[in-house]
């Protein structure tokens, strides 16, 4: 288990391109993420601050992430400072698919997410995990300074496009202050965003669920 401590930032469409450009020189990966979120239909695991997320990059290498919200006792940091417990294995990528068509198989898996799982759960909720959708991302990921890395992503949601910039480090308040700083100097004020992908694609799809229905009832009359 490791405690993931991220700074996320929103940008416009043109900051996003401004900062693109300004990274050129640094960049070090550039991948294309599909990120399918698993959870029951009642989303039980959304309910206990659990998100459940196997990844596929660049259609060839594959992860399963568990990440639990987790807020240090008499610790303050940076508005845009989400920490997290993260429990992340690889996968070869036929067992990742395989989950994704039947994601019960995540309880199989071999290494400690079945067991977070079967803690947190009743086995009538474990038992009915599914595939909520997938949330395909573009990220680029640079070393502007030698004691940060810089991710910088494109995603779309619903045909709207969101741009963001994100930074993992143990000294989050250094690292927001370079940053700040960094992105002041080409004229980019950083605007902190709390709200994770996970959050951000579940309320999109209540939306869509929502939507859906009421075309549905449309009909019926």
């Amino acid at each position: 288990m490791a405690l993931e401590k991220e700074l996320k930032y929103g940008l416009t469409e043109s900051e996003y391109k401004k900062v693109l450009r300004s990274l050129r020189s640094h960049i070090a990966s550039r991948e294309e993420q599909d990120n399918y979120y698993i959870d029951n239909p009642r989303l039980r695991l959304r309910s206990k601050k659990i998100g459940l997320r196997v990844r596929i990059t660049n259609k060839r290498h594959a992860t399963v992430t568990l990440k639990q919200s987790f807020v240090p006792t008499g610790k303050t940091g940076p508005r845009a400072l989400k920490v997290r417990k993260e429990w992340e294995y690889s996968l070869p990528l036929g067992a990742a698919r395989a989950v994704l068509r039947d994601p019960q198989k995540v309880l199989r898996l071999n290494n400690h997410i079945p067991t977070i799982l079967q803690q947190q759960l009743k086995k009538t909720h474990w038992e009915k995990l599914e595939v909520l959708g997938c949330l395909s991302n573009l990220r680029y990921t640079a070393t502007p300074h030698p004691k940060f890395k810089v991710e910088l992503d494109h995603y779309k949601l619903f045909s709207k496009n969101y741009y963001e910039i994100e930074l993992e480090s143990t000294r989050p308040k250094e690292a927001d202050t370079w940053l700040r700083a960094w992105l002041h100097e080409k004229g980019i004020e950083l605007h902190p965003r709390r709200t994770s992908k996970l959050r951000r694609f579940l309320l999109e799809l209540k939306k869509g669920r929502a939507a859906e229905q009421k075309k549905r009832r449309r009909k019926k009359k």
